[in-house]
């Protein structure tokens, strides 16, 4: 069974980290191990674009790299962050991409119990800032750049995202490739549901990653599809043709129209939604204006209006977005003032 994190080209093998550092959502330590152990002495291609995760994992995942007998070098592209730039410190050598991002910022977790319980994940936390700050600090040294621990302390409690030339300049990568084409594994949404706080949009969108996630998806894979089809087009004639070119260009016509018309189908199903969600607070209004206010927790009839209701905001909000919903709060909210 191939292996979809890994690319063995004779003595160069590729490893593909794109997405989450995570056993279950990515790849974790132990998928890495495993894949480490297969390639003794070759040379390794880690290709990166991920938002980080587990920093355990990540730790390990440096110490790996780092310790692995053959030549190895990062290729960073769209989104390096948080434990993925540990991972990348690991190598011993480091592309970033001219127009990829790279974030540093403090570890957190999420913990339940008592006082106590708070106090020891608080060290813990502490304990592991104190070891990506070696990383990072050994790394930019390294590389020939002299920079205080405070400062890259700062660095992290601030969230910090660098260009590609202010990582070099910090001493993170050894160089920067230019033109790449961007292999960018990470949407918005990825980003912003990790909570970060400090994402600099306008560097964000060089990247092409847009708010309008599913548009975006539906454009991005209309373009995949349509530069896979001119290859395997001049694979079949000759190329530069211009018999490619027309055939090429009535593919890219036909796929506007079925994408413009999925686009504009899911468009009508959440005005659809809308105005279901609009029917049902209108009746719940009206039921709210025959009785008290408590009338509708005891009437039948409001309690199959509202489950119903309820039932349209879920449906809303799961295949379309919460920010559907708001926005449709927003405009009810709009109306009634």
């Amino acid at each position: 069974m191939k292996n979809r994190y890994l690319n063995l080209n004779n003595a160069n093998a590729e490893i593909y980290l794109f997405g989450e550092i995570d056993a279950y959502f990515g790849m974790g330590k132990e998928q890495f191990l495993g894949i480490l152990s297969k390639l003794s002495h070759q040379s390794i291609s880690l290709y990166i674009s991920s938002p980080g995760g587990n920093v355990d994992d990540a730790l390990a995942m440096h110490d790996l790299i780092k310790n692995h007998s053959g030549s190895s070098t990062a290729i960073l592209s769209g989104v390096v962050a948080s434990s993925a730039t540990l991972v990348a410190c690991g190598a011993k050598h480091v592309i970033m991409s001219d127009n990829a991002l790279y974030m540093i910022h403090n570890p957190w977790t999420i913990i339940s119990g008592d006082a106590r319980e708070m106090r020891k994940a608080a060290k813990l936390t502490e304990i592991f800032k104190e070891r990506i700050l070696d990383i990072y600090k050994k790394q930019c040294e390294s590389n020939g750049k002299s920079i205080k621990r405070s400062q890259l302390s700062k660095m992290m409690d601030e969230e910090t995202w660098l260009t590609a030339q202010e990582a070099l300049n910090y001493g993170f990568i050894n160089e920067i490739k230019k033109d790449a084409r961007i292999k960018n594994a990470i949407s918005m949404h990825d980003l912003q549901r990790r909570g970060y706080i400090n994402m600099p949009i306008e560097k964000l969108q060089l990247l092409s990653i847009s708010k309008q996630s599913k548009k975006m998806k539906l454009k991005e894979f209309k373009d995949v599809m349509i530069h896979a089809i001119k290859e395997g087009l001049q694979g079949i004639v000759q190329p530069n043709t211009s018999h490619v070119e027309l055939k090429a260009q009535e593919i890219q016509e036909a796929l506007e129209v079925k994408f413009n018309d999925a686009i504009q189908s899911q468009e009508q199903a959440i005005a659809a939604l809308r105005n279901e969600l609009t029917e049902k607070d209108n009746e719940i209004a009206r039921l709210q204006g025959k009785s008290s206010i408590t009338a509708p927790v005891s009437d039948p009839n409001a309690h199959a209006v509202l489950n119903a209701k309820e039932q349209i905001e879920e449906k809303l909000a799961k295949e379309f977005g919460f920010h559907q919903l708001k926005a449709y709060r927003n405009i009810q909210l709009q109306k009634n003032n």
